[in-house]
């Protein structure tokens, strides 16, 4: 019987997964319920690509969470194979204001340098002529970092941490294709079948641990849902524009917003760009019940900060960096009361720590919750690399 299954594969399962049978008298079973990390396309290697990944396909997964588009990875890898790439801490107060055992910055930092480190986090070299106009034009924005080989391709998670050596291991067995149905006592059902462990770690990600775990029985999780939500200006530049090429990730944080440039599309006749801004902790929480996600919803706050973070916009609008890119906006800016809301692609909380886990990611005797559900508050930052911090921490807690 295995000492411990891990029903997920995706940022913070590889992770428990690679550390926990580090261990050769701990037998880890890990299940995915997507192909193997082989199955990755193009578009998942290439960076350049990263907004292909949106229209789905492959292990693109797209999903709407009250008419808000979105996508996540399924398989190995997860969503680490299909986001912006972009590795960011976080801020130590997101930690600190946890208020949890061993999860304040000081506890965290030494395990952010060693997940970045086992990542290859470094940051890029050259930027797109559109991110260097930001920098240019908006004092205060920075390039970020990323997970990628030497050669430049993403690095996913279950690149970096089950590595060939690790997937030799006799004490790991790693199922794809292996959909759970529920979590029980004593293990879980796979196509009816039980398979018995001493203890299950559920790392389905925000949006499906709370439906897995409602089916096995625990319907009171799944409320608490945060994102990163926002609107987005639109510009283009007719004809060939030369504004493409590196895919380096730049952004302007405003504490409790982020303004972040993306080319979206380069056909050689259309250039298209957005601008998107987003808020870091809306004050409304959503849900996952059944099958509805349930999105925030915008208060009067939310719109006002959102305003004044479109006015710094439309400043850098005025500016000679934006002036020489040859860009138009597609109309006015988008009014923060009303524009349709975009996702920055970072939901959590649906089954958090001190309130419904202990701070261990404890949900019952047996079964632990590790993946971005388990969040008490969402950091204001990319959660990606938060994910694998929570892994590798709650791997050192279990010993």
């Amino acid at each position: 019987m295995p000492d411990v299954v891990i029903v997920g594969g995706g940022t913070s399962g590889s992770v428990l997964a690679a550390r926990l049978s580090e261990d050769p008298a701990r037998h880890v079973v890990l299940l995915e319920a997507g192909p193997d990390d082989s199955a990755y396309d193009e578009r998942v290697r290439d960076p350049r690509r990263a907004t292909e990944l949106f229209g789905g396909g492959g292990v693109a997964e797209p999903f709407t969470m009250g008419g808000i588009a979105m996508v996540r990875g399924t398989g190995l890898g997860g969503t680490s194979a299909v986001n912006f790439l972009a590795a960011v801490r976080g801020k130590p107060e997101d930690y600190d204001g946890w208020g949890l055992p061993g999860w304040a910055w000081a506890d965290l930092e030494p395990l952010f340098e060693r997940a970045e480190a086992h990542l290859g986090v470094r940051p890029w070299d050259g930027l797109a002529r559109v991110a260097e106009a930001f920098v240019e034009g908006i004092d205060g924005a920075v390039v970020l970092s990323a997970a990628r080989h030497p050669n430049g391709d993403r690095r996913t998670v279950s690149q970096a941490y089950l590595t060939p050596e690790v997937r030799a291991r006799p004490n790991l067995e790693i199922r794809i294709d292996a959909p759970v149905d529920r979590v029980v006592d004593g293990g879980v059902l796979v196509d009816g079948d039980l398979l018995a462990a001493s203890e299950v770690l559920v790392s389905c990600g925000a949006t499906r641990t709370p439906l897995l775990l409602q089916r096995s029985g625990f319907h009171d999780v799944g409320d608490g849902l945060q994102d990163h939500l926002g609107v987005a200006a639109v510009y283009q530049h007719p004809g060939p524009s030369g504004l493409a090429g590196s895919p380096a990730q730049v952004l302007w944080d405003g504490g409790d917003v982020h303004l972040i440039p993306t080319v979206v599309a380069d056909d050689g006749e259309t250039t298209t760009v957005t601008v998107l801004a987003f808020l870091l902790d809306l004050d409304d929480r959503g849900s996952v019940h059944g099958t509805e996600v349930h999105p925030q919803q915008r208060g009067e706050r939310d719109v006002t900060r959102l305003r004044a973070t479109l006015d710094r916009l439309a400043e850098w609008e005025s500016t000679e960096a934006y002036g020489r890119l040859g860009l138009t906006r597609l109309g006015d800016l988008p009014d923060p009361a009303t524009a349709g809301l975009v996702s920055y692609g970072h939901q959590a909380s649906t089954c958090a720590m001190g309130t419904h886990l202990d701070a261990d990611c404890r949900l019952t005797d047996g079964v632990r919750v590790v993946d971005a559900s388990s969040f008490p508050v969402l950091p204001k930052a990319p959660p990606y690399l938060s994910c694998v911090v929570l892994a590798e921490q709650v791997a050192e807690k279990m010993g």
